[in-house]
């Protein structure tokens, strides 16, 4: 995936009020502010919330999830035809925005991880 495919689907789904926090290798990346490598996909962290919504806009816009042994409802893979990719990790805060609650993850639950912010 490209620095622009990231930059526009980032924006695009901002357009629909889906904010997502960039991780994985294009994290590293837009931290030392340029592309170190080529990367095959976009990882990105979404609340719970938005994960439905998030999901449909891909759907309805050409990307198929791809099933993998770690794919849940709250963390899966979707590719377009193009071939790009987008790995997707759902999370929920609980009320005093400090703990992820009930995201499943790698088929095992974690409740009440810490959250430094």
């Amino acid at each position: 995936m490209t620095f622009t495919k990231v930059l526009d689907l980032y924006n695009w789904l901002g357009e629909f009020g889906i904010t997502v926090w960039i991780d994985g290798g294009w994290s590293v990346d837009a931290l030392l502010g340029k592309q170190t490598r080529k990367h095959s996909d976009l990882d990105i962290a979404v609340h719970r919330k938005d994960n439905s919504k998030l999901r449909q806009l891909l759907e309805n816009n050409g990307y198929k999830e791809e099933n993998r042994n770690d794919s849940t409802e709250f963390m899966y893979f979707m590719k377009n035809e193009a071939g790009q990719g987008v790995d997707v990790h759902a999370f929920e805060y609980d009320e005093n925005g400090k703990t992820f609650k009930k995201v499943y993850f790698w088929n095992s639950k974690l409740d009440d991880v810490k959250l430094e912010r």
